[in-house]
């Protein structure tokens, strides 16, 4: 018999979460199923952030319980809401740092670097995090995230600052 909770890719069960007297979690239940998209709308302020950050395990909740399919970390790919590329490192830089991170060999760094420049149309590979626009850092941000074939995708906000083709 599967235990239940890894029917799903995430599942959240009475989450609790406030700061101070502001309760921003209260209760919530949550089913994520595997090869599903699941998208979480609100006003700001309300928890959809704070909620990925418990799930990615940056925060805890107060109480309450999530349960991830994935096995290490390194089955989720994370696009946090702020940009957290280091601004001295050139896209190429930064693909290949997060690529050994991942325990990734150089050729699947390649492989994957050539897939994600054309598929989210990346500046040059050479260019410095700092020279290119806040919409091509945000993809570049995309890139990481899916760099290594995650099995479980979360963004958060994932199209602030990107431009229209």
């Amino acid at each position: 018999m599967i235990n239940e909770e890894f029917q799903y890719d995430v599942k959240v069960i009475n989450a609790f979460k406030s700061y101070g007297e502001t309760k921003v979690l209260n209760g919530l239940n949550m089913n994520v199923t595997a090869g599903s998209i699941y998208g979480l709308l609100g006003p700001s302020g309300c928890g959809k952030s704070t909620l990925l950050q418990c799930i990615m395990g940056s925060m805890e909740l107060d109480s309450g319980y999530i349960a991830l399919k994935a096995i290490n970390l390194k089955d989720v790919g994370y696009m946090p809401q702020s940009l957290c590329l280091e601004s001295t490192l050139t896209i190429r830089e930064i693909f290949e740092y997060y690529g050994t991170l991942y325990n990734m060999n150089k050729k699947d760094i390649e492989i994957k670097k050539e897939e994600l420049i054309a598929f989210l149309q990346l500046p040059k590979l050479n260019s410095l995090i700092k020279d290119i626009s806040g919409g091509q850092s945000r993809r570049v941000s995309l890139g990481v995230c899916l760099l290594h074939n995650p099995k479980l995708i979360i963004l958060d906000e994932p199209t602030v600052g990107i431009d229209l083709y």
